[in-house]
């Protein structure tokens, strides 16, 4: 089976796989056994990685540490955390269209309540944000300056509600069994840089236009100046002997061109949804920057 993510994420790389795929080098694995994601959000990249690559050695990270234990609970956990998404879609599915969006705001009210203990896994937290992810609007995860999940509910009760199955969650699982999953910030991954590390970044973006707010996935808002940290990192990687690839936001004032000049910057561009409905898609350009 293969799978192309964990779940929908906000900047997910699915379209740009192809793209991703063209710049890593054929005989990558002949010389580079580790693999590094430190932004890995919904996952798209790593599970192409791991399906067409050959790392001995894989290393997961996210800063959010509500989408890193929906990881962890699917590598440790796969039935318990299955058997909660099964009765929750089933309770779901049961009711009518007015009863759906009152139980959408419910769970996410319950959601925000709900805090993570230091080394456990909550399977309820876990379940609510598959539950949230596949319902809230253009499956963007955004909050608050306290941290809360604030996303409304997308035009979803008119269309099929994406049930997961039991097959996808027992993949998942396997697929992560050998994997080391960490939720820090980047600048914590130091000690993985090497002469054998590939590291795949897809940090948040910053806004394409000057007059556009930075898009807040965490309580810890990655700001122009955690851009210029990222660089310091990334610096590293390749005096180390690491290669990298690095995808960010075309930016109208050239931010990333005079932050990576002494790198090799390409333009892709990409479909991006830019309203509830599919059919307004626009084209957009973003970088994709590498040292090799």
């Amino acid at each position: 089976m293969s799978i192309k993510n964990l779940l929908v994420w906000t900047g997910g790389k699915s379209r740009l796989i192809p793209e991703i795929d063209k710049r890593i080098p054929e005989n990558i694995n002949e010389k580079y056994d580790t693999y590094v994601e430190p932004f890995v959000g919904g996952g798209s990249v790593f599970f192409h990685i791991i399906e067409n690559y050959n790392f001995t050695n894989i290393y997961l990270n996210d800063k959010n540490s509500d989408l890193i234990n929906l990881y962890l609970a699917i590598k440790e956990k796969p039935k318990e955390i299955f058997d909660k998404i099964e009765k929750l879609d089933l309770k779901y599915l049961s009711f009518d269209a007015e009863k759906k969006k009152e139980m959408f705001y419910l769970m996410r009210k319950n959601y925000n309540r709900m805090k993570l203990k230091d080394g456990k896994i909550n399977l309820e937290k876990a379940n609510l944000l598959m539950f949230l992810m596949r319902l809230c609007f253009n499956g963007i995860y955004r909050v608050s300056k306290k941290g809360e999940f604030t996303n409304s509910l997308g035009n979803y009760l008119k269309r099929a509600y994406k049930r997961i199955k039991k097959e996808t969650v027992e993949e998942i699982s396997e697929k992560l069994k050998t994997v080391n999953i960490s939720c820090v910030d980047f600048s914590e991954l130091e000690d993985l840089i090497s002469d054998k590390a590939f590291f795949y970044l897809d940090p948040p973006y910053l806004p394409e236009k000057s007059h556009q707010k930075i898009m807040q996935y965490n309580i810890d808002l990655f700001s122009m100046e955690k851009q210029k940290q990222l660089k310091e990192f990334i610096d590293k990687i390749n005096s180390k002997g690491g290669k990298f690839i690095l995808s960010n936001s075309d930016t109208e004032d050239g931010f990333f061109y005079n932050l990576y000049k002494e790198y090799v910057i390409d333009k892709v561009k990409i479909k991006r949804l830019i309203s509830g409905k599919n059919e307004f898609r626009k084209e957009i350009t973003e970088l994709m920057i590498k040292n090799f």
